[in-house]
């Protein structure tokens, strides 16, 4: 996939667009995030970076290490000494904005500071701010269409089931699977679980989503009905963007089938209960609950009770599974997240938002659209002189044909190049499993073998060509150049598809 960040940065390098602004980056540190760090300062702002709390420590320390951007930690007094000197916030689930709008009166920050929040969470998180008002103006990153369709549907649960299926030794077909939330994780993560076997029930309070998921032909149920289907589940994977309480509660984890496993993918902040699971003895329900911490937030929970017993598995109660265990979305993906994130933050650059949640503009996708995709095959001549061509010694003689340089149109449905032979030179016997060619000869005479080389004992045929004459050779029919011994033979060899140099073969000569 193109390196969209890199695009962006050499399309405006030289006209430093963030000059002077001071950003603060808080997101889960990968590799992507330090390009992006990278990216924001070659085009002239001061970085101040914090890293989310399942951030992965060599990663922070390689952010560190670059020039001119500083590592703190996301607390109180760091956003008291940061936030006054700050123009953008790039954050992740509201992190330093909560600190904020906790205290609102012992912080001080700029007139036209701004915030891009990456996350549906934190959206939802400011969304309850609105009616108590914003303190400053809101880029809406988590609803961008590039960003929920290519990270939140297919991204993220790729990644969660991937590291499920590993770490858990299990396999999703004639799993019964539920799925709690039918936003864009919850869709994916459905599609995905559907399409390697298992039976997938939607759990969903919206009624508009509940009706989309049917329609998708999931049975469904709503919040009501959760506590009826939890019984019958082998994994419950739960995609609610929950910023406060949580989606399952103990004695619903409690009412689960023995060996069942509770996913988190969601939110980071509280999706599964995990404080109310406390080893001792649960009057309530009479039984008695032990707790085992596997590590990464991860824990078993075993209960008894009237002799019976049962273990719930719970996988990364604290954190999403694709970032308690693993390493987050992939960087290809991330890659255009943070350049919707970078471009947004160039087209804003100068306006005066207001203090409410500001959708990304449609223009700033198509820009970093445009960046990702090839260019338009034909979208303009591109005419070749004789200096453009690379002369390529070869046993036989001599080959002409372009190199286009980097960023350079080329066409991709044929490719052409122009041979000289020596006098009576020859060229090996060979065949291309994928293209076929045509000679268009300039001058000279020449001799062409043809065979198939599945064939050896088949019909093998010469051809004379001569100045003017055409030869089609169909892809994986073997091929020889005999060139006259008078003069030079010089043709022109069409190729589609283009030529490569990996679908050159070279069979037996027949007998």
């Amino acid at each position: 996939m193109v390196a969209v960040l890199d695009r962006l940065v050499a399309d405006n390098a030289a006209s430093a667009p963030l000059a002077g602004k001071s950003v603060l980056v808080c997101t889960h540190a990968t590799t992507a995030t330090s390009k992006l760090i990278m990216a924001v300062t070659a085009l002239g702002a001061t970085v101040t970076y914090v890293p989310v709390s399942y951030s992965g420590e060599g990663v922070v320390g390689d952010i560190g290490n670059n020039s001119g951007v500083v590592v703190v930690e996301a607390t109180p007094d760091a956003v008291h000494l940061n936030l006054p000197s700050t123009d953008i916030i790039l954050e992740d689930g509201m992190r330093i904005s909560r600190i904020v709008y906790d205290n609102p009166e012992k912080y001080r920050w700029k007139e036209h500071l701004y915030t891009i929040e990456q996350t549906t969470s934190g959206i939802h998180g400011f969304e309850r701010s609105i009616k108590s008002g914003l303190l400053y103006p809101v880029v809406n990153l988590a609803e961008a269409e590039m960003k929920r369709e290519m990270e939140n549907s297919a991204a993220t649960p790729e990644s969660i089931l991937s590291l499920l299926v590993s770490r858990e030794s299990l396999t999703l077909s004639r799993k019964r699977v539920l799925v709690m939330g039918y936003g864009s994780v919850g869709r994916g993560v459905s599609r995905l679980c559907a399409s390697h076997g298992s039976v997938v029930t939607v759990a969903e309070e919206d009624p508009v989503r509940r009706a989309v998921a049917a329609s998708h032909g999931y049975m469904t149920v709503d919040v009501l009905g959760i506590d009826t289907s939890l019984a019958h589940q082998d994994v419950v994977v739960s995609c609610t963007p929950n910023g406060n309480g949580h989606s399952l509660e103990l004695e619903q984890i409690m009412l689960m089938k023995n060996g069942a496993l509770v996913v988190n993918a969601g939110t980071g902040t509280g999706e599964v209960t995990r404080d109310a699971l406390a080893p001792g003895s649960y009057e309530k329900n009479r039984a008695t609950i032990t707790i085992t911490e596997n590590g990464d937030g991860c824990v078993t929970c075993g209960f008894e009770k009237m002799g019976m017993r049962k273990t719930v598995r719970i996988v990364c109660s604290a954190t999403p599974l694709n970032l308690g265990c693993g390493a987050g979305t992939t960087d290809d993906v991330m890659d255009v997240v943070f350049a919707i994130a970078l471009a947004t933050m160039i087209g804003v650059d100068g306006q005066q938002l207001s203090n409410s949640i500001h959708n990304v503009g449609t223009d700033i996708e198509k820009q970093v659209a445009t960046a990702l995709l090839p260019p338009k095959y034909g979208l303009a001549p591109n005419h070749i002189a004789e200096g453009d061509l690379v002369r390529e010694e070869r046993p036989w003689g001599r080959l002409f044909r372009f190199v286009p340089a980097e960023g350079t149109p080329a066409l991709t449905r044929f490719s052409t190049v122009r041979a000289s032979f020596d006098p009576g030179a020859t060229t090996e016997g060979h065949y291309h499993a994928v293209s076929e060619e045509a000679y268009l000869v300039e001058s000279g005479s020449a001799d062409i073998l043809v065979w198939d080389p599945k064939d050896p004992k088949g019909e093998r045929k010469t051809y004379h060509v001569v100045a003017g004459s055409h030869l089609s050779i169909p892809r994986g029919m073997a091929h020889r150049v005999f060139a006259g011994p008078a003069e030079e033979f010089v043709c022109v060899i069409v190729a589609s598809p283009p030529f490569s140099f990996w679908d050159q073969f070279f069979p037996k000569l027949p007998v």
